[in-house]
């Protein structure tokens, strides 16, 4: 199911004490009882109510309330599992729709080809191996045993990436045969990894 956003939306009146004064009643107060004690004792507006309208969203999966740490972060599913599943559904509609505009696979809408990449590896890490499931009950172990805010846990870490087998500096192009599906971790240790011998050539060059 893809769609927008549900919210649902009610009101209610709050009742609270109130700070303003009755002048009117104060001075009729005064009439009435001109052998009243000494001091100003003002007779005060009982209350005043306030209509505040309260709401909460409904998951564009399930149908369940999205947690409020979500909504603010502009997340419109309930957890990590189905914002995935929606994203699924709407990759697959945005490769449909380009396939019959143009009759070819899309080469510049890197979203498209990034699922098309996932797709094919069937969600698979080509390093470690392990799938999406696989990668998410990791990330919930890891987020239960060093804490959400430990810094050592990175949830970018347990997340499919596309990567490029031969960077698009290095001559390389957005074409399925030059991409390969990573995780997060072994995204980051192939990027050293070419870093690292990018440096140690141009070291080479110096010294020749």
């Amino acid at each position: 199911m893809v769609s927008g956003m549900t919210k649902i939306i009610w009101g209610i009146n709050i009742p609270y004490q109130s700070t303003k004064i009755d002048w009117e009643a104060t001075d009729k107060m005064c009439k009435n009882t001109p052998y009243a004690p000494t001091g100003f004792n003002p007779i005060r507006v009982p209350c005043i109510r306030i209509h505040k309208e309260m709401s909460f969203e409904l998951c564009d999966v399930c149908g369940s309330q999205v947690p409020s740490g979500r909504v603010k972060r502009g997340i419109t599913t309930c957890s990590p599992a189905h914002n995935a599943k929606k994203w699924d559904a709407i990759n697959g509609l945005v490769i449909e729709k380009e396939r019959n505009a143009c009759g070819v696979r899309p080469t510049s809408f890197w979203q498209t080809i990034s699922y098309e990449c996932f797709k094919r590896d069937n969600f698979t890490c080509k390093k470690c191996h392990k799938n999406r499931e696989e990668l998410e009950n990791n990330r919930k172990m890891e987020q239960m045993i060093n804490g959400k805010y430990n810094t050592h846990y990175k949830p970018t870490d347990y997340i499919l990436n596309c990567h490029h087998i031969k960077a698009i500096k290095d001559g390389g192009n957005n074409k399925l045969e030059n991409l390969e599906t990573l995780c997060g971790k072994c995204h980051k240790i192939e990027h050293s990894r070419a870093k690292n011998e990018s440096k140690k050539y141009r070291t080479l060059e110096n010294f020749i």
